[in-house]
């Protein structure tokens, strides 16, 4: 497990921004895929695809994002999967704002696909029995993303995992691992990670670490959510592993671990925008982008 301090990561993200990588409409692809009108225990075909097109979202088909992923099998793809109380329009934003701080300061890089994961999670009761719900159902929502990853053929890129988020990004790479797939080769971002129950049995397993090449944990142990996060799993007695305990938990396996201690830059706030803008992750990112980028060139 590598530890990195912030003098690191300043160091790699020096230099200007280049002013095309900000600009969706000529250098990348931004997708937005939603499961939120398929039946809550449902995992089917049911994606709701929009495309941006550098001013709003417009719908299209599954057949059109399909075609996409064939036309340039070697496009990096990037998933952002946002957490707990997002509707629709908020992911939309939060989604628009991760892309920008994530790809803004980093130069010479090719284009990428940026992928919206949009899943439901609206509060729709109390807040006690509303949280045991979605954060079971973000197990659920892991198997749908490892599902659509199979339709859709992708094999490797950057998937983020936000708040409860995390937890989809965590069941879909130990479903792809389940596939005994070679050729997957992904890494991992869990930022501010709100796990589930059966989180405990995900990480660490051989079928998810043949399918990781790296992981990167940002912690804050200053984040309101994440302490209310494990004040509620409490009440109702269940166990999971949380952002103190998951770092010994991913470092039982080969591939490289850096975890980050945000609080200092992000505060209290449990807030993606502040996350997306630390030194930690826009040098994760960076990092990230540039070897994809080569990854790219070898290939072709």
């Amino acid at each position: 497990m590598s530890i990195v301090s912030r003098g690191d990561a300043q160091e790699a993200v020096k230099g200007p921004p280049n002013d095309d990588s900000a600009s969706c409409g000529t250098l990348d692809q931004v997708w937005l895929v939603s499961t939120r009108q398929t039946p809550a225990c449902c995992i089917s075909d049911q994606f709701q695809i929009s495309v941006f097109d550098g001013c709003q979202f417009l719908a299209t088909s599954f057949e059109h994002l399909l075609n996409e992923f064939q036309t340039e099998p070697h496009r990096p793809t990037v998933f952002y999967i946002h957490g707990y109380r997002t509707d629709l329009n908020y992911s939309q934003y939060r989604g628009l704002q991760v892309y920008g701080n994530s790809l803004a300061c980093v130069s010479n890089r090719i284009g990428v696909r940026y992928i919206i994961w949009s899943w439901a999670t609206e509060t729709d009761s109390c807040l006690p029995r509303d949280f045991k719900r979605k954060s079971d159902h973000s197990v659920v929502e892991g198997h749908r993303l490892s599902h659509f990853m199979q339709q859709a053929g992708v094999q490797n890129g950057i998937i983020i995992g936000y708040s409860m988020g995390a937890q989809v990004a965590l069941t879909n790479l130990v479903d792809l691992g389940n596939l005994n797939s070679s050729t997957s080769a992904w890494h991992l971002i869990l930022v501010a990670p709100v796990l589930a129950p059966q989180s405990c049995c995900d990480v660490g397993r051989r079928e998810f670490d043949q399918v990781i090449q790296s992981a990167t944990l940002l912690t804050n142990s200053t984040d309101r959510a994440l302490k209310s996060a494990q004040r509620l799993n409490r009440l109702s007695h269940r166990s999971v592993v949380d952002q103190r305990s998951l770092p010994s938990a991913l470092s039982l396996s080969g591939h490289k671990l850096t975890v980050w201690e945000t609080s200092c830059e992000v505060g209290s706030r449990h807030n993606i925008d502040l996350y997306s803008q630390t030194t930690a992750f826009r040098a994760t990112m960076a990092e990230l982008l540039q070897i994809q980028s080569a990854q790219v060139v070898l290939d072709e």
